[in-house]
C-alpha cells in the first residue's frame, strides 16, 4: 500500500494581543487542523491551491485558513479584557445566585457524582450568611462560587450574571496554589466553565493544573470513593478536551483504577467510553501507511459496538422513551444510550 496521504496536520495560530503575543498549536484531531486540509486538497477556482510539499511539514501555519472562516474567536479563547476587579463589599442577588446553583445542580452535577449536593446547598447558605462565612475552608468556597458561575454561565439574561463569571474566574487564581482534593474538583469544574466559556485553550491549562495536583496531593493513590470519581470524571474530561483539540493528554490509563464491570454508574460507562475516545485519538499518531489506518480503524468500531451493548444492557432505557420523566443521572443515561445506538448504526 502507499504511504498515507498527509490530510490532518499539525497547525500553530499566533496573534497579537493587549496582554502581548499568543501562539497556540492545535494537533491533527482539532477541526482546525481540518480546515488546513481543506485549504490546501479543495481550493476554489478563484483560489491557487497550496504548494502540496507543505502539508509534510511538521508544524503548518494555520492563520491563513483560521482567518477565512472567520474562526479567531474559538481559537484564541474569549477571556475578558480587562479582568474585572472584584470588590468584596459588592452585593448580589441571593435569588439570582440560588437560580445559578439550581441549574448548575440540575445539568453539570449528575455529570460529577463525586459531589454531593446537599453539601453544596449547605456551603451556598453559609456563605450568603455572613457568620458563617468565616468557617467555610478556602476550597469549600471557592468549589461552590465556581459551581454558580458554571449554572450561571448559559442563563445569559440573568441579574448579576456578569459578577458570578467573574467571581468564578477569581476564586480559580485565589486557589492556584491550594493541593487538596477539593481544589483538584474545584479546577475541575473550571476547566468545564472555561470550555463552554469558548475558551478552550483556558480549559486545558486549567486541566492540566488538576492533574499536577493530583499528583502533588497524592489523589490517585487514594483509595476512596471520593477520589476514585474524581480520578474518573477528570480522565473523562481530558481525554474529549484533548481529542476535541488535538492537544496531548497528561493522564494515563496507568493512573487511574478502572471501574469494575459491575459496576453499571454513568461515570464508570464515561470512563469505558473514553478509553475508546483515547484509541481513536491514536489513529493520527500511527505509522504512514494506509493498512496501520484501517485496520485501528476497524479496532475503534468494534469497541464502540460492543460498548454500545454494554450501555443496553446495564440502562434498560427505551431510546423512544419519554424525555420529560427523566431527570438527574437518569436523564444523563439515556442520552450517552443514545449515542451508543449511533455507534451501533
Amino acid at each position: 500500500m502507499p504511504p498515507r496521504v498527509h490530510i490532518f496536520n499539525n497547525i500553530r495560530a499566533t496573534q497579537d494581543t493587549s496582554r502581548g503575543r499568543t501562539e497556540v498549536f492545535y494537533g491533527a484531531s482539532s477541526p482546525f487542523s481540518v480546515l488546513q486540509h481543506l485549504d490546501t486538497h479543495l481550493p476554489t477556482q478563484e483560489s491557487p491551491a497550496a504548494n502540496t510539499a507543505s502539508s509534510e511539514q511538521t508544524v503548518q501555519d494555520g492563520d491563513l485558513s483560521i482567518r477565512s472562516y472567520n474562526l479567531q474567536s474559538i481559537v484564541f479563547d474569549h477571556l475578558p479584557d480587562p479582568v474585572q476587579q472584584l470588590s468584596g463589599s459588592e452585593e448580589t442577588s441571593y435569588a439570582s445566585a440560588k437560580v445559578a446553583l439550581r441549574n448548575f445542580l440540575v445539568t453539570a452535577l449528575p455529570r460529577l457524582p463525586f459531589l454531593d449536593a446537599n453539601y453544596l446547598c449547605s456551603v451556598f447558605e453559609s456563605l450568603c450568611n455572613n457568620d458563617g462565612e468565616a468557617h467555610l475552608f478556602t476550597a469549600d468556597k471557592a468549589l461552590v462560587k465556581i459551581a454558580v458561575g458554571l449554572g450561571a454561565l448559559p442563563l445569559t439574561d440573568l441579574p448579576c450574571r456578569q459578577h458570578f463569571l467573574a467571581q468564578a474566574r477569581a476564586e480559580a487564581v485565589r486557589t492556584m496554589y491550594d493541593i487538596n482534593l477539593k481544589t483538584v474538583q474545584a479546577t475541575l469544574i473550571m476547566a468545564q466553565f472555561e470550555f463552554e466559556a469558548g475558551s478552550p485553550n483556558i480549559c486545558y491549562l486549567h486541566l492540566g493544573s488538576a492533574i499536577r495536583k493530583v499528583f502533588a496531593a497524592g489523589v490517585h493513590r487514594t483509595d476512596t470513593v471520593e477520589a476514585k470519581q474524581t480520578m474518573w470524571a477528570l480522565f473523562c474530561y481530558e481525554s474529549v478536551v484533548c481529542f476535541q483539540l488535538g492537544k496531548h493528554a497528561s493522564l494515563t490509563e496507568g493512573d487511574i483504577i478502572f471501574p469494575h464491570y459491575k459496576d453499571t454508574s454513568y461515570l464508570s460507562c464515561f470512563v469505558r467510553m473514553c478509553r475508546i475516545v483515547r484509541s481513536a485519538h491514536q489513529l493520527y499518531h500511527l505509522d504512514d501507511t494506509v493498512v496501520a489506518d484501517l485496520t485501528h480503524a476497524k479496532s475503534v468500531l468494534t469497541q464502540l459496538q460492543h460498548f454500545a451493548l454494554i450501555l443496553e444492557e446495564f440502562t434498560g432505557l427505551d431510546i423512544r422513551g419519554p424525555l420529560y420523566a427523566l431527570a438527574g443521572e437518569n436523564l444523563v443515561w439515556h442520552v450517552t444510550f443514545s449515542y451508543g445506538k449511533l455507534f451501533r448504526l
